[in-house]
């Protein structure tokens, strides 16, 4: 899931400069810090970050995760990218 992100006028969603894909975006939400998190949930999410670094197939459960992190910490455009993008996941 490298492909780029865009908004809905197709425009390419970028950070520092730098295209945005569905595994950059993921995997920073991911490891965001969360001190509610306990222990176990944080390393649920550190493995899925490193799960879904290069081709790597996720469960309906993972993108469901990724979605609710995504939602929490990221733009509508790019909420809206990552829920288009998993739509075929689920």
């Amino acid at each position: 899931m490298t492909a780029v992100l865009k908004t809905p006028k197709g425009e390419i969603i970028t950070s520092n400069e730098v295209a945005q894909n569905f595994e950059s975006i993921a995997y920073e939400c991911l490891l965001v810090s969360d001190n509610a998190l306990d222990g176990a949930q944080k390393l649920k999410q550190a493995k899925l970050a490193k799960k879904i670094i290069g081709e790597n197939e996720i469960t309906i459960e993972e993108a469901a995760l990724i979605k609710s992190l995504v939602g929490k910490y990221c733009s509508p455009s790019v909420v809206l990218a990552i829920e288009e993008l998993l739509e075929g996941v689920e």
